[in-house]
């Protein structure tokens, strides 16, 4: 006879089935596995207790330097470095919220901004592996996230902001691909970006079209617009 209140029975149950009802099962594995991976990342900096003294991030910039985005080391410089205590307390906390909200399926939307917002940040660092796939398992789901919404207007809007952000990064790390060589590419954050940002400006699109019915991104509809207007 199980020792278990009921009560607690009753509760699990009830979180079990409002945690999976309605939610595709690749949606539910995918976040539970990008919730457990932003877990073990604040855990493993937690119990050490280097990190919290900035030396852990200090040791990972110099690690990355070589690596690191032309257009991002004056963040580096600038923002990161001298404030390095702080954005240790940052991160934890940033991927400590971000694995309770894809754990919990509470507020995952901000959930997903807030981890891909770190992997952009890590990747641009020089630091691909895993960011990269992160940033597209936690893209997916917020495309999916954004096509089951209530939209208005907010989500088209909220589309075509990313897909311009995901643009102009991308285009910013063209000139810092360092190679196309099959063997290194996955090691390369300059065209892991640079495909990031395409990636990105192309699944905001499909999404944007699906909310508005066959809209495509304004930003792309002018593109097409002036590219094919004939000279006057």
């Amino acid at each position: 006879m199980s020792s278990t209140p009921s009560w607690a029975l009753g509760k699990g149950q009830a979180f079990v089935a409002r945690r999976t009802l309605g939610i595709p099962a690749w949606v539910l594995l995918t976040q539970i596995f990008i919730g457990l991976g932003w877990s073990r990342a604040a855990v493993e900096k937690i119990i050490d207790g280097s990190w919290w003294g900035g030396s852990g991030i200090t040791t990972f910039l110099a690690e990355q330097s070589s690596l690191t985005l032309g257009w991002y080391q004056p963040v580096v410089d600038h923002i990161v470095r001298p404030n390095v205590a702080v954005f240790a307390i940052v991160v934890v906390c940033s991927q400590l919220l971000a694995a309770a909200s894809l754990l919990s399926g509470r507020l995952v939307g901000y959930g997903l901004l807030l981890g891909m917002f770190m992997n952009v940040n890590f990747l641009a660092a020089g630091s691909v592996n895993p960011s990269a796939f992160y940033l597209l398992s936690q893209g997916a789901l917020a495309l999916w996230l954004a096509e089951q919404a209530e939209y208005g207007t907010l989500v088209p809007r909220v589309l075509s902001v990313i897909a311009v952000l995901g643009y102009v990064i991308g285009v910013m790390s063209l000139p810092y691909i360092g190679t196309l060589h099959p063997a290194e590419v996955m090691k390369d954050p300059g065209i892991m970006v640079a495909l990031a940002g395409a990636l990105t400006v192309i699944g905001c699109d499909l999404a944007h079209r699906r909310v508005t019915d066959g809209d495509g991104l304004p930003i792309l509809t002018w593109f097409t617009r002036s590219a094919g207007a004939p000279e006057g």
